[in-house]
């Protein structure tokens, strides 16, 4: 980005609404003298110089040919004097990075230019690629300082650039076992535990590993994790590391990532004795692991087979190994399950069209037809309760997964409920701890519109919630889906308290109600799954219900809850007590099986009889981060 200008003052903004815990603000400015041209969203990103992000916002330019765009970073922390970094993008794609420092005092300019990416590509895969990973977000977590993060960022940047001869690393230092199990072996086996082999040197050079069964790990697994023991080795097994060495140079295009890790002086050794291990293992693919500190356990460890990693292990993972994606054109059982559901035809019809969007755009950046690919396909699901959002939810997920588009496929569900906090900075801790365990798949939030509350209040935290979500909104390529259900008419009362925010949803879809014909196939299908049947004047009767219900129904009428309700909890109940009430009861199947006419007429006057409570819907207040 050439001629373009970026300053940056710490600033009080008393008009601007934000979170209570975001009141140090940070306005920045970026300047063009021919103004930003072919610019219909430009963003920043801005790190502390330990790679901290510290906060993000979003402008959206269209129709609009500004020379000045002002951004205002909202942030918990204190904008201290010192060197931030801050990435800019441009319809989603990084552009441009600048060092800012930031010496003087408060309503007071520091001033830099915008540097494109030429002669620092290393900084282009960090704001286009390297941020946006989990492995990056588990480094915080585990504290990881600026240097070891940088070596991690040059190393994947190597890799991925093909700049490394052979795309094996090693690990060295006190703490390798940590690093080179939980954060690069995680990364290369993309979650899947199935895909990584862990061994010993030393079982292999003592014979209790065969070279047989390494060949077959080598052909099977996507990461070898390989502990180097600190010893002295001889001239047989110098040859034997040798001959491993030269097996893994030979299998570079098609066979795993080896990582090797160990303490400085057994890593040490193996490249002193090993001509093989030494040519493999320059400094360009080795990383120093800090040194323990005193806070450390000394006694951590973890199991060599078991391999924990931090991420839920219980998670199911969609296609591995033994799952695998079809290859032939037949339909998943994602995309079957879509289609065996009941009615929502305009949302079956609009959900293919997005796909095939996706699909088509994510075929032409393959192709290098288009570089500039905005892999965001955030979703709003409009409609009433029990019209299947959550179902489709989950589908959406396993789908865009077959596509390609996420990395995994999984559903978080969540609601305001489990993010909102009672205490200043207890919502900022959940939102973050969800949106990572959201990460390679879907995060699904029902009823989303109550996050804006409808009191003015100090202590209510939903809108940090939405504030938090900005940073993976304002993703290129996020790994992640975010999907914000509810009421039609609330969910568009939501979007206006925030001009920008119904921007960052590019894809709406409406659950329509189901008729009386559609919840009486449901029935049918319920019913036969628990093996239930209807007689001929149960069946009319259950109908002739069905019809009065949907008939009669308002916006709290439940559709699918509703007639699941009906069923488990009036029409099997009433049988129960017909039959459990009789004086004698035979063991007969036809009995259990069969609902008879008496059974819905009585959870039909049962369902009559309940009164609803209806809680009106109130005014929405204005909130938000600004497009």
């Amino acid at each position: 980005m050439k001629n373009v200008m970026l300053r940056a003052t710490r600033t009080f903004i008393e008009d601007l609404c934000a979170p209570e815990y975001a009141h140090n603000h940070l306005a920045v400015e970026i300047s063009h003298p021919d103004g930003f041209t072919d610019a219909q969203e430009l963003s920043i990103r801005v790190y502390s110089s330990e790679y901290r992000l510290l906060g993000c916002d979003t402008r959206s330019l269209k129709g609009k040919r500004p020379r000045k765009v002002r951004f205002d970073i909202l942030s918990e922390e204190e904008w201290e004097a010192g060197l931030y970094r801050i990435y800019v993008y441009r319809n989603g794609r990084p552009v441009g990075w600048t060092l800012l420092e930031l010496y003087s005092g408060y309503e007071c300019w520091d001033k830099t230019e915008v540097e494109d990416f030429q002669t620092r590509p290393e900084e282009k895969y960090f704001a286009e690629t390297f941020c946006f990973l989990p492995l990056f977000s588990w480094m915080h977590q585990e504290q990881c300082d600026s240097n070891l993060i940088r070596q991690f960022l040059e190393t994947l940047y190597a890799l991925d650039s093909h700049q490394l001869a052979v795309p094996h690393l090693l690990v060295s230092g006190n703490q390798a076992r940590k690093y080179a199990a939980r954060l690069l072996a995680l990364h290369f086996c993309e979650k899947q535990t199935a895909l990584c082999s862990h061994f010993s040197l030393q079982e292999l050079l003592e014979g209790s590993l065969q070279w047989k069964v390494l060949q077959e790990k080598m052909d099977t697994r996507k990461v070898v994790l390989v502990e180097v023991p600190y010893k002295e080795y001889t001239r047989q097994e110098s040859n034997l590391l040798d001959l491993l060495g030269n097996l893994m140079e030979q299998k570079v295009s098609s066979g795993p990532i080896f990582i090797f890790y160990g303490t400085m002086d057994s890593t040490y050794q193996l490249r002193r004795c090993s001509t093989a291990m030494s040519r493999i293992f320059t400094e360009e693919n080795t990383i120093y692991t800090p040194d323990k500190t005193e806070t450390d356990d000394p006694g951590e460890a973890f199991p060599v087979d078991d391999l924990p990693l931090p991420f839920d292990e219980e998670k199911p993972l969609l296609h591995t190994e033994d799952n695998p994606l079809p290859e032939d054109g037949t339909p998943s059982d994602a995309e079957q399950a879509l289609q065996e559901m009941v009615g929502l035809t305009r949302l079956k019809e609009d959900l293919q069209e997005a796909r095939m969007m996706a699909a088509f755009m994510k075929r032409r950046m393959e192709l290098g037809l288009d570089t500039e690919l905005d892999n965001r396909h955030h979703m709003l699901f409009l409609g009433n309760p029990g019209t299947g959002k959550t179902t489709v939810a989950k589908l959406i997920g396993q789908l865009y997964h077959q596509m390609g588009l996420l990395s995994s496929g999984h559903t978080i569900e969540t609601c305001r409920t489990k993010l909102v906090g009672e205490y200043i900075g207890e919502t900022e801790k959940h939102i973050r701890q969800t949106i990572e365990e959201a990460r390679g798949g879907v995060l699904f939030i029902d009823e989303a519109y109550t996050l804006i509350t409808t009191k003015e209040e100090t202590k209510d935290f939903g809108k940090e919630v939405i504030h938090a979500l900005l940073t993976v909104l304002s993703e290129p390529n996020p790994d992640m889906i975010i999907i914000l259900a509810g009421y039609e008419d609330k969910m568009q009362q939501m979007l206006r308290t925030n001009p920008g925010l119904q921007e960052r949803f590019p894809l709406q879809f409406y659950f329509d109600d189901y008729n009386a014909d559609e919840l009486m196939e449901m029935a049918h299908r319920l019913l036969q799954k628990r093996n239930f049947q209807l007689t001929p004047e149960a069946d009319k009767e259950l109908y002739a219900l069905i019809t009065e219900a949907t008939t009669q129904r308002d916006e709290y009428f439940g559709n699918g809850r509703w007639l699941h309700n009906l069923i488990e909890q009036g029409i099997i109940k009433c049988m129960a007590q017909r039959i459990m009430s009789q004086p004698s009861i035979p063991d007969n199947t036809f009995l259990f099986r069969t609902i008879t006419q008496e059974d819905v007429v009585k959870a039909g006057n049962r369902l009559r009889g309940k009164q609803v409570v209806k809680l009106e819907p109130q005014p929405i207040r204005r909130i938000g981060f600004r497009a």
